[in-house]
């Protein structure tokens, strides 16, 4: 039997409207909101009506006058709302007319990216330019009724039909089946649809302008992109969370920090709310320490936070003196080295209360499997306290050493930051197999700038109101005679300290048997316990025994002598053992280790694979009489390495002679202090002995400083008291100050202007630690200068500096070789390095400084910085591109390795070299064509994927630098026609990211961000719900997940909460002080306000894509 009823079962919304449409002249509709969908079901019909007028509700959250119905509100708090509704002030009808533009614009963004959703988008707006298509927001309260009405030509008996019902103008309002709509008919009810519409319509505030605008700035029409607006826009997505800083203001009692500075004590900040930890990494002389200290001040005043430092002993007194009792930071200081002490106790008062770690030079405890390292670890870890780390060479070390850090205040494995895997472990083993780029896990807690990066992206910074400048570097370089220093014995010792090569027939040298025994355990004992471990130990003992002896031939006589010394009385210790019939391993280093700066990369290597062998072996499992002849060969060689060296009294040390002659001879001695550096303590120690003895300045005015010292903090103070504000006058001053590498980090010894490097580099990163030190912002030196010496041979002397570093170079591959391999990357050679410093060129170092940084690990930092400069300098553009819609697109001729300035590598950080926009580009563009390809960025709350495909969708590569270095470029980058197909590799592209966030999203991902101590409190509600014996403890369970899973949380409740963590009491107690803090800091409020609106999007969008054609 015919009826009027369209319920979406029998008799569907769209079937009824769609002939409809086509039938007549006009039609009015009434619905929620505009709903792409709906339109899509009816597109052909609009094409036969002459007008259709939409009227769709506004989209404020604020409660209904239904909602206040329900509960229960006073009937004059009814009508009150009903009143301000009806008369809104203008400001208020523009921010709901604003508000249905954004949620137009997020449907747009979310819109499939084909070819017939982009042909609906252009033809709404045609029929809108046509102005056959009006659309009107309803601003006087919620929108309910929905209507749909028809008038039909002129001629006909029946005006017209309505239809009034449930239905949204939406896929889901056409089709689904819980709607409920009738047919009206009639021209009396026609005429009084009419007339109700209309009242509404003349109500309603005009939306074509800005429905059109939206439409219009689309991916689907929007042609004006530009490559570097949308090279732009992928920056700012990448880095809008550290753009986005708490507000900070400096504590007034602070010394003022330059603009670059304070920026990154906010972005500190930000990360160790976020991730319990935060690098804080820029290179030496950028004030990490002042940073670090500003941000201890400021935690401890705002949240009473107090802190606990642990440095490097000749750190101890700087901190102390310097920061945390000038400037009252509340902090206790603590030596790194007590943490090995065997007596060494968390207990004492000084170490208890507090609330966060600050460790200085962290990079000494890349190791995990030291003493020192589990003792901080489990003290950290038993409180759940954040950390701040310190150090300017995170990335000088291998990614397990990383990693260790990072473990210090992110214990557990698991880790949530959008990438896959989401373990620790496995992504760094991917790291290192290079199946992973670091930077886009590092750039989660790294803070990280160069000078280059400083005088880039704040050209115009400024300390107390002065501009900031560094000091320009000079090298220059002394060489001398290493065959004279031995008494014509140099190339023998060095042949000596070669093993044998019978391919070369070479039949003497250094065997190292002592380090590699695991060529000597019997084959049947090699691949059993405790034997299993010692082939890889002994391969790195040798290596390292080897570089030990060749490096410190070089650094001086009387370091090589006592070196050698040592090793006689080793193995005479050893063959003892033998003849006892033990195999003695793990003391077999002690004396070396003597001369070794603790924390020196070369001891650390060596106490590391030493701490894994100490044990004595039974000498019935090696084969003892190959370990015995090998021994005593060995033993031979050392006392014929003794005996060369023996002879070379002082004023035969040509290499110290020359030292004497150049201290005598240079001009700059007169007004300027001197700071020598070498590696090695017996180094150290002979020089300032024979520059005492040789009067090239008083005596009193020359001292050595090294770990044997325990007043390093005074010989500072004596050596650089300007830099180190020393208020009483300063007995004793010191002219020459003869140092260690003990030095080389965290001190300030800017009063001197000159350096002297006494060993060879092999590499360029001691030589910029040591001129960090002097080199320092706003030093009081316009000009710094390095001294390195060079060693060269007498039938060297004719030939080019070049030439005499290039044998130095094959010297060392000849006497380390594949040894090289097992040294720390700071220690590995570095032949350009090498050129550089030798050849004198202060700004080709600068270069080789910053490549040591991988391109890709500067990125986000780049990015920030660029984005904070574009918005100093070009505000109306910075706007424009926060301001650009997702999803949208360009099209850029592709380069097969991007756009990068000649001689460097990794993206081009836009503007560099030039002001940003600046017209023009830099020279060095390859341009080679590539194949035509897709870059895609798409994210879902933190998941996010920038990959780069082919023109059809497969994607090439994950990895973010090498999309980003495919499209980085200039201001001037032309936009090309977009290509046809775009739109079906883009939505490939889409289903494979939807399909690997729902993958991440099953595999228990977070698809939002949550603090450490959020993760924590929800571990412990999740075990106490599976526990839960009754519906109300559920149910209390249940609402305190809820409210802790807000996102993002206020500073001030996650400090509390994280007060809880370190707690010692049971469950039971502390869920209740989880509710008790919640209720303190209005979680319940939080958390209303996101289950109407929503947290953070986490519906997957995308970003943008491009063409490179």
């Amino acid at each position: 039997m015919p009826h009027d009823i369209i319920d979406n079962r029998e008799t569907f919304l769209g079937d009824a409207v769609r002939p409809l449409l086509s039938q007549s002249e006009r039609a009015h509709f009434a619905v929620g909101f505009f709903f792409l969908s709906g339109f899509k079901a009816i597109a052909r019909e609009l094409e036969a009506v002459g007008e259709l007028r939409l009227l769709i509700g506004n989209t404020s959250d604020r409660e209904t006058i239904e909602q206040l119905a329900e509960g229960h509100h006073a009937r004059a708090a009814i009508q009150a709302r009903q009143r301000e509704a009806e008369f809104l002030p203008p400001k208020q009808r523009a921010a709901q007319v604003a508000a249905a533009a954004r949620k137009v614009r997020e449907r747009l963004e979310r819109l499939d990216p084909t070819d017939e959703d982009q042909a609906l988008v252009a033809q709404l707006c045609r029929l809108i330019r046509e102005e056959r298509l009006k659309v009107r927001v309803y601003t006087r309260g919620r929108l309910h009724a929905k209507a749909y009405i028809f008038d039909y030509p002129a001629g006909r008996f029946e005006r017209g039909l309505g239809i009034v019902g449930s239905s949204n103008l939406s896929l889901a309002g056409l089709q689904d089946n819980t709607e409920l709509n009738v047919v009206v008919h009639g021209n009396a009810n026609h005429e009084q649809l009419r007339h109700w519409f209309d009242r509404l319509w003349d109500e309603a505030e005009l939306f074509d302008r800005q429905l059109m605008q939206e439409l219009q700035l689309s991916w689907a029409l929007n042609e004006s992109i530009t490559p570097y607006e949308l090279y732009l826009k992928v920056l700012y997505h990448l880095t809008r969370e550290r753009l986005e800083e708490p507000d900070v203001p400096m504590p007034a009692d602070f010394p003022p920090l330059a603009d670059f500075q304070w920026a990154a004590v906010k972005s500190a900040l930000r990360l160790l709310r976020l991730r319990n930890g935060v690098f804080i990494s820029d290179v030496v002389g950028l004030g990490k320490t002042f940073i670090a200290a500003a941000l201890l001040k400021w935690l401890k005043v705002r949240e009473r936070q107090r802190a606990l430092i642990i440095c490097p002993a000749p750190l101890v007194r700087m901190w102390r003196e310097r920061f945390v009792d000038r400037y009252d930071l509340g902090a206790e200081v603590l030596s790194l080295g007590k943490l090995s002490q065997s007596d060494f106790d968390w207990s004492p008062e000084p170490f208890q209360n507090k609330h966060l770690v600050l460790l200085d030079e962290s990079h000494n405890l890349r190791h995990s499997d030291t003493v020192r390292y589990d003792r901080l670890y489990q003290f950290v870890r038993g409180l759940g306290l954040p950390m701040i780390l310190l150090t300017a060479t995170p990335r000088n070390s291998r990614a397990r050493d990383i990693l260790n850090q990072i473990r210090l205040f992110h214990a557990e494995d698991r880790i949530e930051l959008g990438l896959e895997p989401r373990s620790l472990t496995k992504y760094f083993k991917l790291v290192e197999a290079g199946e992973r780029p670091l930077p886009p896990l590092l750039q989660h807690f790294l803070i990280r700038r160069t000078r280059k990066h400083i005088r880039e992206h704040w050209p115009d910074a400024k300390v107390d109101g002065r501009p900031v400048r560094f000091p320009e570097r000079r090298l220059k370089t002394i060489d001398y005679s290493i065959e004279k220093t031995y008494g014509g014995f140099y190339k023998r010792l060095r042949d000596l300290i070669e093993p044998p090569d019978p391919q070369r027939r070479k039949r003497d040298g250094m065997t190292y048997a002592r380090y590699g025994l695991h060529g000597y355990v019997r084959p049947d004992q090699q691949q059993v316990e405790p034997y299993n471990d010692l082939a890889r130990a002994g391969k790195r003992l040798r290596g390292l025994m080897r570089t030990l002896l060749f490096k410190r031939l070089e650094s001086s006589v009387e370091a090589f002598r006592q070196t050698v010394a040592g090793l006689i009385e080793r193995h005479k210790l050893f063959l003892r053992g033998l003849d006892e019939g033990v195999v003695i391993t793990g003391e077999q280093v002690e004396d070396l280790l003597k001369g070794i700066e603790p924390g020196d990369a070369e001891r650390d290597d060596l106490l590391a694979e030493l701490e894994r062998l100490s044990a004595k072996y039974n000498l019935a499992d090696f084969r003892a009489d190959d370990l015995r002849r090998d021994v005593q060969a060995d033993l031979a060689t050392l006392e014929e390495m003794a005996r060369h060296a023996a002879p070379v009294m002082p004023e035969k040390d040509a290499k110290l002679q020359r030292l004497l002659q150049w201290l005598d001879a240079e001009p700059l001695l007169r007004a300027h202090k001197l700071l020598i550096f070498t590696q090695y303590i017996d180094t150290a120690h002979y020089l300032t002995e024979q520059l005492k003895r040789a009067r090239i300045r008083p005596p009193e005015t020359i001292e050595h400083a090294d770990s044997t010292r325990d007043d390093l903090q005074s010989l500072v103070n004596r050596f650089a008291p300007i830099a180190n504000e020393v208020k009483a006058p300063v007995k004793n001053p010191i002219h020459i100050l003869v140092a260690t590498d003990v030095l080389s980090e965290g001190l300030n010894l800017q009063d001197a202007a000159l350096i002297l490097n006494y060993d060879l580099h092999f590499n360029p990163v001691r030589l910029i630690q040591r001129f960090g030190r002097i080199d320092r912002i706003n030093s009081p030196h316009r000009e710094i200068f390095a001294f390195n010496f060079l060693p060269e041979l007498e039938l060297e002397k004719q030939l080019h500096l070049r030439e005499i570093l290039k044998q130095r170079i094959e010297e060392i591959h000849k006497t380390i070789g594949e040894d090289a391999a097992i040294l720390e990357p700071d220690e590995q050679l570095n032949p350009d390095a090498m050129y550089a410093i030798y050849e004198g060129d202060g700004k080709k170092l600068e270069v080789l400084e910053d490549a040591l940084e991988s391109a890709a690990d500067l990125e986000v930092q780049e990015a920030e910085d660029l984005l904070r400069r574009l918005k100093r300098q070009q505000p109306d553009l910075f706007e424009r591109i926060t301001s650009l819609p997702n999803a949208i697109r360009s099209a850029k001729i592709h380069v097969g390795a991007g756009f990068q300035p000649a001689g460097e590598g990794g993206i081009l950080p836009p503007g560099s070299k030039r002001q940003v926009g600046e017209a023009g580009s830099p020279t060095g563009r390859e341009a080679c064509p590539a194949k035509p390809a897709v870059f895609f960025f798409a994210q879902a709350g933190d998941f996010q994927r920038l990959w780069l495909a082919d023109a059809a969708g497969n994607i090439l590569t994950e990895d973010n630098h090498s999309a980003l270095t495919a499209i980085a470029c200039p201001p001037t980058e032309p936009r090309q026609p977009l290509p046809p197909g775009l739109n079906a590799a883009v939505a490939k592209l889409k289903a494979e990211f939807d399909r690997q966030y729902q993958d991440y999203l099953a595999a228990g991902g977070v698809p939002h961000r949550l603090t450490p101590a959020q993760r924590w409190a929800l571990d412990l509600i999740r075990d106490a719900h599976r526990q839960a014996a009754t519906d109300a403890d559920r149910d209390r369970l249940e609402r305190l997940r809820r409210l802790w899973s807000v996102s993002p949380l206020d500073g001030r409740a996650d400090f509390a909460l994280r007060g809880l963590r370190g707690k010692k009491a049971d469950s039971a107690a502390l869920l209740n002080d989880l509710e008790a803090v919640a209720f303190e800091h209005k979680l319940d409020a939080l958390a209303e306000r996101q289950t109407e609106t929503g947290p953070p999007t986490t519906e997957p969008v995308i970003i943008c894509a491009e063409a490179l054609v």
